[in-house]
């Protein structure tokens, strides 16, 4: 993943790769594909991944998705705010 492009975009590639490895019958478990999006997440991440990390074990996919978002959409919010002052 990279800095320049937004997180919702790149989630939903990786999304759409998980779903052609799934038709290619083709398991991986849920706790590497999670570990894998950790991973790829962005260096300005690095504070969310370490949370993340101690975390992932107890998360599926899909909530991890989810709170990758939220987390993305806290931190544009951020942003705009500290634009506005």
């Amino acid at each position: 993943m990279t800095e320049d492009k937004y997180i919702k975009i790149q989630i939903n590639k990786y999304h759409k790769l998980l779903e052609d490895i799934k038709a290619e019958s083709i398991t991986l478990p849920d706790e590497f594909m999670s570990e894998l999006l950790i991973i790829k997440l962005p260096q300005s991440w690095t504070d969310y991944k370490q949370q993340l990390k101690h975390k992932h074990k107890q998360i599926s996919l899909s909530d991890l998705i989810t709170y990758i978002i939220i987390e993305d959409t806290d931190k544009n919010e951020c942003v705009v705010v500290m634009a506005k002052c």
